[in-house]
């Protein structure tokens, strides 16, 4: 008994703090569970307060709406009815919209077809003034039908070229009758250029036999009188060829107007600007790649002779470099030739395959009688210039070479001498040998 008395001391002892701690944990508990009761009952009170207040606000806004009713369903008729005002405006402004933008694409339509011009009008205007058109895209877009008729024409001109001896023209190409650098260059076909073509072909071409011209009247008759504005016009359509648009037709007519004019002006056109191949300010080079590096914007390099103001010439100068000289010039259009024979332009014109025959230079009435009559002689055409030696131009060429074949070792040194066509081959080989 002592003994188990002795071992149930230490447990009390042990087993004493436990039972405080439970104390202290079931008073906590209590009160928790008060502090809990607490809150619940101050938020039963202030829910019911604010359940009070809903109810009262609840009141006040029935009792409001109830009084705004009336004036609130006014105001909401009100508003339906601008609503469906509006959307009818609405519908009205599309639909005038809409009536405007078509009235307008109509009279655009209506402008532009008013502006664009017609085949016709084209056609008429490649004798002289397609510039209005020139924005027009007919004018330059290209045709396959009107393309291959202007084909058929150029092989017909080709044809009357070959007679006339384009085959034997060493120059000028793309149909240019002088170069720029020339002392007698000019935008227009002048007769000193016409003295240098027909020189050339000379020897060249077959002259149309009498049954090849029974059937034609005059002047196409004579058309072998124009048989180098013929060679030249051809050369121009051979360096420009037929594309089917009218501009290519226009731009025909300009070369037949300047081939054919002998730059005379015309008082019926307007003025035009044309350089010549005068110099003003000329200063002298001897060699071409001096007269070269000398040449600056806007001036032009050229062959001593004949270039200066009044003729003059400047000793021991081989070229010249200045500024052009422009003079005012009255280009000749169409209407310009009617009292014109123009036999070689008029026969191309004629053929069965020009693709336009506003491309015809008119007739005059006093012509029309002199056809009626049976034509009358044509000019004879002009001399050849002379040279300063008195020789004719273009005469005994190739003569310097057979005199003396000491004088002339090479091919290269024949190619070697200018043969400038203003004046005669023995004064250009004296010159070339001093």
């Amino acid at each position: 008994a002592e003994k188990e008395a002795a071992e149930v001391v230490p447990l009390a002892e042990a087993v004493a703090p436990l039972r405080i701690l439970e104390e202290v944990l079931a008073q906590r508990s209590q009160r928790a569970a008060a502090e809990e009761r607490e809150a619940q009952a101050r938020y039963e009170v202030l829910l019911a307060k604010a359940e009070a207040a809903r109810k009262a606000l609840q009141v006040a806004l029935e009792a409001a709406q109830a009084e705004a009713a009336p004036e609130l369903r006014e105001e909401s008729r009100v508003l339906e009815v601008m609503s469906r005002v509006l959307r009818f405006e609405d519908v009205d402004l599309r639909e005038a919209k809409a009536a405007a933008e078509a009235k307008e694409a109509e009279a655009t339509k209506a402008e532009a077809a008013a502006c664009r011009p017609t085949r016709r009008q084209l056609a008429a205007a490649v004798a002289g003034g397609w510039s209005k058109y020139k924005d027009s895209l007919p004018l330059w877009s290209p045709n396959p039908t009107r393309r291959a008729q202007q084909e058929a024409w150029f092989e017909e001109v080709a044809m009357l070229a070959e007679q006339a001896g384009v085959d034997g023209m060493l120059y000028p190409w793309g149909g240019e009758w002088c170069d720029d650098d020339a002392s007698d260059y000019d935008e227009e076909y002048l007769p000193c250029h016409r003295e240098d073509v027909l020189f050339d072909l000379d020897s060249n071409g077959r002259r149309p036999t009498a049954a090849e011209l029974a059937p034609l009247a005059w002047p196409h008759s004579c058309w072998w009188h124009d048989r180098d504005r013929i060679v030249l016009l051809y050369m121009h359509m051979l360096d420009n060829p037929p594309d089917g648009s009218f501009l290519w037709e226009a731009r025909v007519c300009e070369q037949v107007h300047a081939l054919w004019s002998d730059g005379r002006d015309s008082l019926r056109t307007s003025i035009s600007y044309v350089r010549q191949g005068r110099l003003e300010g000329a200063r002298p080079a001897s060699t071409r790649a001096e007269a070269e590096a000398m040449r600056e914007e806007g001036m032009r390099m050229a062959f001593s002779d004949g270039a200066l103001p009044g003729g003059e010439d400047i000793p021991g100068a081989a070229f010249v470099v200045g500024r052009a000289v422009t003079a005012p010039r009255r280009l000749m259009t169409h209407q310009c030739f009617e009292d014109e024979a123009a036999p070689g332009w008029r026969m191309l014109s004629s053929l069965p395959s020009c693709p336009n025959p506003h491309m015809r230079f008119p007739m005059s009435s006093s012509l029309r009688e002199i056809v009626s009559r049976g034509g009358e002689p044509l000019k004879p055409l002009l001399p050849r210039t002379a040279c300063k030696c008195g020789q004719r131009i273009g005469e005994r060429r190739g003569e310097a070479y057979d005199a003396d074949d000491s004088e002339s070792d090479s091919e290269e040194r024949r190619e070697e001498i200018p043969v400038e066509p203003r004046a005669c081959i023995l004064c250009l080989s004296e010159d070339w040998g001093s």
